[in-house]
């Protein structure tokens, strides 16, 4: 079970508890977010222990972090048993570092205080990760739940990325701004970072290339993506 999701209550049928869970409807938050769980779910099975998961699967893993992290008084204990029935169905194969990690982040949105959740450990971690998928994936969870994440741990990894990794630039660029107030700000704590040894040209033409496109245009495809997203929550909430 993921660390910070609460204990669901016994689950004798019998009991009020159980009884009144059979009568009260989901709320269209709570049927949106089962919906998508299911498709993850469903995919997880096709995909078996040795592929990786289909976009649509990724993408409705990043809607239900979404709702989980913004609506989380809205979902019962249904919901808190599909988190951790996903949590579990990837967990032992060869991809669950990035397959388990959403949904472990999911329950991070029933911490009473999020900051301090162990999972935004794990997810700095993948943001750092040498391996250029893993990375960027872990830069798409961080996107979206970025409010819960230290700025003093996570802007060091990124801009380490920066200086040494090939793949996702962009996107390090992208995530690492949206922690400041204003692009001067971010610009300003990105000149005073130490570059790795052997790094340091790199790393200054990466980032003057950033400071004449402005870091507000990195930030697009993720705006972009974040919007398609809350569109399929729309239409899993409320058949918009």
């Amino acid at each position: 079970m993921p660390s910070e999701l609460p204990n669901p209550p016994p689950t004798d049928s019998g009991s009020a508890t159980a009884k009144q869970e059979k009568l009260v409807p989901f709320n269209s938050v709570e049927r949106g977010f089962l919906s998508l769980a299911e498709d993850w779910a469903q995919a997880a099975i096709l995909a078996g222990g040795d592929r990786i998961m289909p976009f649509a699967a990724d993408r409705a893993a990043l809607a239900c972090l979404l709702l989980a992290k913004e609506r989380a008084s809205h979902l019962g204990q249904a919901s808190k048993r599909a988190i951790e029935a996903n949590y579990l169905q990837r967990k032992e194969t060869h991809f669950n570092i990035c397959d388990s990690l959403p949904w472990e982040l999911c329950a991070v949105g029933f911490h009473k205080v999020p900051q301090k959740a162990t999972a935004l450990w794990s997810l700095s971690r993948l943001m750092g990760h040498a391996n250029s998928g893993l990375r960027i994936w872990g830069m798409d969870l961080g996107w979206i739940c970025r409010e819960w994440l230290s700025a003093d741990r996570v802007v060091p990894i990124l801009l380490k990325n920066v200086a040494d990794t090939l793949g996702g630039v962009d996107k390090t660029l992208a995530l690492a701004a949206a922690f400041f107030d204003n692009e001067d700000q971010f610009f300003q704590a990105a000149e005073a970072f130490q570059a790795p040894d052997g790094f340091e040209d790199q790393y200054v033409k990466r980032l003057g290339v950033a400071k004449d496109f402005g870091a507000a245009q990195y930030q697009i495809p993720f705006l972009r993506a974040e919007t398609k997203i809350r569109k399929l929550i729309e239409d899993r909430c409320f058949g918009g």
